[in-house]
């Protein structure tokens, strides 16, 4: 079998990523399957897997290019120089999955990537989270709120179905 060279590579891997944005956004996480990506690419199910070899690793593809879909109120939370206390984080959160399908995706993508062992994508949010709670709350608040919303997110995806 031929190789490719490394910039078909990364021509066919920002293909792919944009048919892995495209996907998440209009229909949600549950909807990004290698299967899905593989027939929207008109291409095999183990080429999909060369790129993304498990679920967590579709996370690559929205890394950088879902901050924009974030709701305003959660950015504005995140990006405020005023007070900023557990309380409103959480209130925030919850307020936004149940509110904002694009939010309710990312959480959920968010949580069972953490579930399955984590990636950069999981690694860095929880970073980004922790660095805007820190400086007001200390870190052993930020990081119980961070472990509550994501208690939250699991509790709302398991009990609380649409």
């Amino acid at each position: 079998m031929a190789r490719i060279t490394q910039d078909e590579r990364d021509r066919k891997k920002a293909l792919y990523d944009s048919v892995v944005l495209r996907i998440f956004l209009e229909e949600g996480w549950e909807a990004v399957t290698h299967g899905r990506v593989a027939h929207e690419c008109v291409t095999k199910k183990s080429t999909i897997q060369g790129y993304y070899p498990t679920k967590k690793d579709f996370s690559s593809a929205l890394q950088g290019k879902i901050r924009n879909h974030i709701p305003k109120s959660f950015a504005e939370l995140l990006s405020s120089n005023g007070p900023l206390t557990r309380e409103r984080f959480v209130e925030t959160w919850d307020l936004e999955i149940q509110n904002s399908r694009i939010f309710r995706e990312i959480a959920q993508m968010f949580v069972e990537s953490i579930l399955e062992g984590g990636s950069d994508f999981t690694g860095a949010a929880v970073a980004m989270l922790r660095a805007h709670l820190k400086p007001h709350i200390g870190e052993k608040e930020a990081n119980s709120a961070i472990y509550e919303v994501i208690g939250l997110t699991i509790y709302r995806k398991s009990f609380e179905r649409e």
